[in-house]
């Protein structure tokens, strides 16, 4: 039995009892064996004190202090008896005394330091037993935050991975509320890029209200507080460290521990100024959309107005002529005449739609002087002015106005103003067109004493389709157009046009452009254009003895161009496809040939080119007479090989000035053509 191990109660009694019984069996022994003269008494007195001790001592080394003791009171106790039973040893009652009690005292004395050293053992194998169990505590411990740190870095750079490659700012904020990472967006959106983790979120991230302009709860502390998520996805601005604020969303989520308590927050945020601009953009564009689709079904109504305005009139003299009367026919074809001037000119003014929506007016600007150009736009309105009984006043300063323009085009311009001042002007009213030469600019005003313009609308006249509400007894005609082609005309010349508001009643346009004071030789001659071109009278241009092709797909039209130009003495042949006319051509050997552009199985432009590559091809006179009258349209048909182009319908006095110098001149003679 290893010594410092304590025994049950039961073993120590055992212990006790054998280890008492062993020492007295021997003291006995002794006692009465060796007993003799001489010898026994020595060794009688001693020998049960030895042995009595000798058990005390191996019970309190292998059992303790508690089995110590009990061998003890067994042994003191049987040398008791053994003192009273044994009358014929020698030996007195004083000394057995003294005997027992040495016996008593060392053998307690034993047993407590036994008992002491056997305590002091058993600390020390549990505190060595606890060491070892510390130890292994430790380094399981050890290895087990090992393996969590591992993890953790690898969660780590997973997370930071992720959210640097999300669009959105996204910052990570502990139960502390500080800052534990924040990806590049957020660092970007916010100002801080360095030293920010550990820092307070509330430092960093700063919301304002965008209408009150009030701070805003921080979403941080709600979450902490709430363990939900919360959200601002509108009117909220963050700002940054420098103090540029930004439209923002944000959300932020708790996140949870293993006790089921908020252990940090994601706060996930981005910048909505590019939403915010394309939101306005998206609604402008839905206003203007809304815009032009009101003008638009104002615009087919005025349209359909319009164009039924002059059938009613050509109705009546289609039955005029059908009657017979020679009285009226003449009255009769005045009428068609006028009336289909009329639509003729709402077809151009569709016309300059497609060229203002799509910003393709054509310019040809000259250097030239601007005064020759505003009194041919005085005799284009003269005779609407005239018919109004309204009062003309012009000051047009006698110095040059150099200008470089198309003087086309700004004839057109100050003729559409004077139009319009005359049309909105009651009849016996005043038209004035007034011109103040400064040194760098020129500035032109036409005004009138008419209705004027309604406050609020001045910007809004110079819109497409728009008209002013005057009521069916001002209806005047026109597609709204007119002021829309001024003001991009003026734009393209470097100027500008407005309304001026004045107390005296009707209205003013001021148009200002610059002049051209580097070049002092300029053209003094205005070139001639449609609207100011001096027209021949058919009746003083002679008959056309002309062999002329007529091509046509509209047999109406081929047949009454045909007839026109029979009575002014031509002989025509009428074609009704781009084939016919090519085959025609040799047969017939014109000296003119007018050429619809859309024909059937070839075009006008295929049919030209066949035609110029003929023999004697190069010497007709090709006239493109189309519906088509595009700048780009001219353009093909002078890349064709045509002459010129003139669009539907066509006035007489026009085609006889194309076809006058034909008469005598570019003949195909027989002897040309193989």
């Amino acid at each position: 039995m290893k010594s410092g191990k304590s025994l049950s109660p039961t073993g120590d009694c055992v212990l006790a009892i054998i280890a008492a019984s062993i020492a007295i069996a021997l003291s006995i022994a002794l006692r009465y064996e060796f007993s003799g003269p001489g010898f026994a008494e020595p060794v009688a007195e001693h020998a049960n004190f030895l042995f009595y001790l000798g058990a005390v001592i191996a019970c309190a080394h292998f059992g303790g202090r508690r089995a110590g003791l009990l061998c003890l009171a067994l042994t003191l106790l049987a040398n008791l008896v053994l003192f009273w039973a044994g009358a014929s040893v020698q030996s007195s009652w004083v000394a057995e005394a003294i005997s027992a009690a040495i016996l008593a005292a060392l053998g307690m004395a034993i047993c407590f330091s036994y008992g002491a050293m056997h305590r002091a053992l058993a600390l020390r194998e549990t505190q060595v037993l606890q060491g070892r169990q510390t130890e292994e505590f430790l380094l399981a411990e050890i290895e087990h935050r090992a393996a969590s740190e591992k993890d953790i870095g690898v969660l780590r750079t997973w997370l930071k991975t992720t959210l640097a490659s999300i669009g959105d700012a996204a910052i990570l904020i502990d139960e502390h509320e500080r800052i534990i990472s924040m990806n590049p967006v957020a660092e970007r959106l916010t100002g801080w890029s360095e030293r920010v983790e550990g820092q307070y979120i509330k430092a960093v991230f700063t919301l304002l209200d965008e209408k009150t302009r009030l701070p805003v709860e921080n979403p941080v502390s709600k979450v902490i507080s709430t363990a939900e998520v919360v959200r601002h996805e509108q009117d909220t601005l963050l700002v940054d460290k420098s103090g540029v604020e930004y439209p923002v969303e944000s959300s932020a989520a708790p996140m949870f521990g293993t006790d089921g308590h908020v252990a940090g927050v994601v706060l996930v945020f981005r910048d909505v100024s590019a939403r915010r601009r394309a939101d306005r953009e998206m609604q402008r564009l839905l206003s203007e959309l809304r815009e032009a689709d009101r003008l638009k079904d104002e615009f087919l109504a005025l349209l359909a107005h319009e164009l039924r305005n002059p059938l009613a009139p050509i109705r009546s003299a289609i039955d005029i002529v059908r009657m017979g009367d020679k009285a009226a026919v003449k009255n009769a074809c005045d009428i068609l005449q006028r009336q289909v001037a009329n639509m003729a000119r709402l077809v151009d003014d569709l016309l300059q739609i497609s060229r203002i929506t799509h910003n393709q007016l054509e310019m040809r600007k000259v250097y030239t002087d601007l005064a020759p150009i505003l009194r041919d736009a005085l005799e284009i309105s003269r005779p609407l002015i005239e018919a109004k009984s309204h009062r003309l006043v012009e000051e047009i300063p006698s110095g040059p106005m150099p200008v470089h323009a198309d003087p086309t085009r700004l004839a057109q311009l100050f003729a559409n103003l004077l139009n319009n001042a005359a049309k909105f002007t009651d009849p016996g009213g005043e038209v004035a067109l007034m011109v103040e030469r400064n040194p760098d600019r020129v500035v032109i005003a036409v005004s009138d004493t008419g209705m004027g313009i309604p406050r609020g609308m001045e910007d809004k006249i110079f819109q497409l389709f728009t008209q002013l509400d005057t009521g069916l007894s001002r209806s005047q005609g026109g597609l709204g157009i007119g002021l829309t082609l001024v003001q991009r005309i003026v734009q393209m010349h470097g100027g500008s046009v407005r309304v001026a508001r004045t107390e005296d009643p009707g209205t003013t346009f001021m148009v200002e452009l610059p002049l051209s004071l580097s070049y002092s030789q300029y053209s003094s001659t205005v070139p001639v254009g449609p609207e100011v071109n001096t027209k021949q009278n058919p009746d003083e241009s002679g008959p056309l003895s002309l062999r002329v092709l007529v091509v046509d797909d509209n047999h109406d039209a081929a047949e009454s161009m045909a007839v026109l130009l029979n009575i002014l003495g031509s002989e025509v042949r009428v074609c009704h496809d781009g084939i016919e006319a090519v085959e025609a051509f040799s047969d017939f050997r014109p000296q003119a040939i007018l050429l619809d552009i859309g024909l059937p199985r070839l075009d006008g432009y295929g049919a030209a080119e066949q035609i110029r590559a003929l023999p004697g091809g190069d010497a007709v006179t090709l006239i493109a007479l189309s519906g088509y009258g595009r700048d780009d349209d001219r353009r093909r048909s002078r890349e064709a090989g045509f002459d010129h182009h003139l669009v539907k319908p066509i006035a007489p006095d026009t085609l006889i000035n194309l076809l006058a110098p034909v008469v005598g001149s570019r003949q195909v003679s027989d002897a040309e053509v193989p």
